[in-house]
């Protein structure tokens, strides 16, 4: 049994889940990197830096969508 953690995958799933709640868009970005360093590593477990990625994108879009209908782009 292989023990062996992706510490990348699982800090990027992080991020990603507090850039739900926090600065959805500069952590997404942060987010989106992490877990895609998560990815390429060589690590068999990828399922946490998979779910991080597509959250991040989600946070990404919603932080895009939620500073056009606030306003702050012009």
């Amino acid at each position: 049994m292989d023990k062996k953690q992706n510490g990348l995958g699982i800090a990027g799933f992080t991020v990603s889940l507090i850039s739900l709640l926090v600065i959805p868009l500069f952590l997404g970005i942060l987010g989106v990197i992490l877990s895609s360093l998560g990815l390429s590593n060589e690590s068999p477990k990828k399922g946490l830096a998979t779910a991080g990625l597509i959250i991040s994108i989600f946070s990404i879009v919603f932080g895009i969508i939620k500073g056009v209908s606030m306003g702050l782009w012009y």
